[in-house]
């Protein structure tokens, strides 16, 4: 068994990277040739199972991916980008996510046959594009300003707005709208805004504190590297307990961290740059078969 795990692990990470290199070697999004890797690789041919290989962690696991993705994504936001378009990404991740999510839960309803619960929640889980999809598109179509800062900003904005109001909407259909659990939920929602806004700037303070005074240069060789991935892992956990307030904590301290004075994340964005592109082979080929219309079809 643990060998066919082994085995198992070490084909996701090979068939990912070979996916990423052919795509870029021909140009082709990688997303896509990602996900047909990993559908032939995972529900077609059966030689990867998900569930075989990580058991319980795999919920864990696409967590912290997601965290990891989220934080490299908002280390290159910089507010100085904004500019002109501050308007057009603040309607795109209130506006826009609505419009987006009352069409989703309109065409579940009409071509999926989903009931208004089911296609509510749909239309929520739909309004999120996230950094996975929009980062790797975007470094390949490469647009011009300010179309690329616009799309770069509500790709990875939009993650935890999406996040919250699908919980939003799971948490409601649970409740099935009692006006106890109704006011539950909204305390939830701000007690997440609240906690992931303060920790996020508390830990891109302490961070960036490290960094500026190269506080452990006597431990490790490159401290930002380690001090990156634990931080990840402790934060993330700690603070997602509370309704997906990790991904807001993540949010807010990657972009904190990236628009401090005298800190330098260059060594950050390298390390997870590279840490991406693994990370990206095993959310797509590894989690392959985990797919929104084998849930839809459970349900």
């Amino acid at each position: 068994m643990d060998k066919h795990i082994i085995i198992g692990l070490a084909a996701v990470l090979l068939l990912g990277l070979f996916a990423q290199w052919v795509a870029w070697r021909y140009r082709f999004p990688s997303i896509l040739l990602l996900l047909i890797v990993g559908f032939v690789a995972g529900p077609i041919s059966g030689f990867l199972d998900p569930n075989l290989l990580f058991g319980d962690l795999l919920f864990p696991i696409v967590s912290i991916c997601v965290a990891i993705i989220l934080f490299e994504g908002g280390l290159n936001l910089q507010f100085k980008e904004l500019g002109n378009v501050g308007t057009i990404v603040l309607r795109l991740v209130t506006v826009g996510v609505l419009v987006t999510a009352i069409f989703g839960t309109v065409a579940a309803r009409a071509f999926l046959g989903l009931d208004l619960e089911l296609a509510l929640l749909l239309g929520a889980i739909l309004t999120v594009s996230g950094p996975t999809v929009i980062l790797p598109l975007l470094r390949h179509i490469r647009p011009k300003a300010p179309l690329n800062e616009i799309l770069k900003w509500e790709g990875i904005l939009i993650d935890p707005v999406g996040a919250l109001l699908a919980v939003i909407i799971f948490e409601a259909i649970i409740a099935r709208g009692t006006a106890s659990t109704s006011m539950h939920i909204v305390t939830g929602v701000f007690q997440a805004v609240f906690v992931g806004t303060v920790t996020g700037t508390l830990g891109a303070f302490f961070m960036g504190t490290v960094l500026k005074k190269h506080l452990l240069t006597w431990i490790f060789t490159n401290p930002s590297h380690t001090w990156n991935c634990s931080r990840i892992f402790l934060r993330f956990y700690s603070t997602h307990f509370i309704l997906e307030s990790g991904l807001v904590s993540f949010h807010v301290n990657s972009i904190a961290l990236a628009n401090m004075k005298e800190v330098s994340v260059q060594h950050l964005l390298e390390f997870n740059e590279d840490l991406r592109v693994l990370i990206i082979s095993l959310l797509f080929i590894g989690f392959s078969e985990i797919t929104l219309v084998s849930l839809i079809s459970t349900y």
